[in-house]
C-alpha cells in the first residue's frame, strides 16, 4: 500500500462537497447474548466528507447472510433506534475517528444474522458511503440429546469397571506371586 492510497484530498467548489462519507471498514461484533438475542456492534466513525467532520446519520441493516448485505442492502431489515438498547443513536454519529458502539435487541427467529452499515451526509448535499464490511453472529445453540449423554455415561462406567478389574488382577498377581510348582523328587539308590 503506497502513501498516496491513504491520502484523501477534498475539493469544494460551486457545487459544494465532492466526496461522500468514507466506507466503514472495521464493523465487528464485539459481543452477543444467545439467551437475550442481543448483539453489540462496533466500528470507527467516518466523516461527512470522506473521513473529515461528522456524518449526519447511519443506516444499519441486517440479513441472514453476508451476500444479501452486499448485493441487496436496501431490501434488508433496517435497524431502528427503538432496537438499540445502550443509548446510542443512529441519527447522531460521533465525529470521525471515534468508536461507535451499538447494542441491539434482535428478533429471536433466525440462527444467524449479518450486519452492514452505511454513513449518510445530509448537511450540504445528500450522499451515502459505500456499504461497510459485513459482520455476522450465530445464535444457534448446539445441544446434545439426553440419549447421547446416557450413551457416554454407560461407555464411561463400563470403561472404568474394565480398567478397575484389570488393575485388581495385576495387583493380586504381584502380591501373591506365581503359584509354586511342585518340585520333582529324585530318588537315588544307595547301596
Amino acid at each position: 500500500m503506497s502513501l498516496m492510497q491513504n491520502l484523501c484530498i477534498i475539493y469544494e467548489g460551486p457545487g459544494g462537497k465532492n466526496y461522500p462519507p468514507d466506507r466503514i471498514k472495521d464493523l465487528i461484533v464485539r459481543e452477543y447474548d444467545q439467551e437475550l438475542f442481543t448483539v453489540t456492534l462496533e466500528w470507527t466513525a467516518v466523516g461527512e466528507q470522506a473521513d473529515l467532520g461528522t456524518a449526519s446519520e447511519y443506516e444499519l441493516r441486517y440479513g441472514l447472510n453476508g451476500a444479501d448485505i452486499q448485493n441487496n442492502f436496501l431490501n434488508m431489515t433496517l435497524v431502528l433506534n427503538e432496537m438499540i438498547i445502550n443509548g446510542a443513536d443512529l441519527k447522531d454519529p460521533r465525529p470521525s475517528g471515534q468508536r461507535e458502539v451499538f447494542k441491539i435487541d434482535l428478533p429471536s427467529a433466525p440462527d444467524y444474522y449479518s450486519f452492514g452499515v452505511i454513513a449518510i451526509d445530509k448537511k450540504m448535499r445528500y450522499s451515502k458511503s459505500k456499504i461497510s464490511n459485513v459482520a455476522g453472529v450465530s445464535f444457534k445453540i448446539h445441544t446434545t440429546s439426553d440419549q447421547s449423554y446416557k450413551t457416554y455415561i454407560v461407555i464411561g462406567c463400563a470403561s472404568f469397571l474394565f480398567v478397575a478389574l484389570i488393575t485388581i488382577c495385576i495387583v493380586g498377581l504381584i502380591k501373591c506371586g506365581p503359584a509354586e510348582q511342585p518340585k520333582e523328587r529324585i530318588y537315588v539308590n544307595v547301596k
